[in-house]
């Protein structure tokens, strides 16, 4: 996994090779959600950790349930984590993270920017 200080560059939906914060998050939704490189979908769950913004939840819950990779899931916890307020029980289960959300999605989304 790329470290914190090291940038990344992705190719946006507009074709060009661009850092990953000038892309936005609407695309690095995307990015995660179709990239087969492992390796960038773990820095994109710990970029869109950053973003406090609606979507980023459920894109990182589909991440969380739906990736193979155990350290893109593991970074997806740890984004959720940060960008709602939920404390883990189990770094790998799924199930208490969907409850614990359908509970607080309202009252964490009222909170949150609009996704770019």
């Amino acid at each position: 996994m790329p470290s914190p200080r090291q940038h990344l560059t992705i190719t946006d939906t507009d074709g060009k090779n661009k850092e990953v914060d000038e892309i936005t998050t609407k695309n690095l939704i995307i990015e995660l959600l179709t990239n087969r490189d492992w390796k960038k979908r773990a820095f994109v769950v710990i970029e869109l950790g950053k973003r406090k913004e609606k979507e980023v939840p459920e894109a990182l819950m589909h991440c969380i349930e739906k990736d193979r990779n155990l350290e893109v899931v593991r970074n997806a916890i740890i984004a959720f984590e940060n960008i709602t307020g939920y404390e883990r029980a189990d770094v790998f289960k799924y199930e208490p993270i969907k409850s614990w959300w359908i509970e607080h999605a309202n009252e964490v989304n009222i909170k949150l920017k609009d996704s770019k």
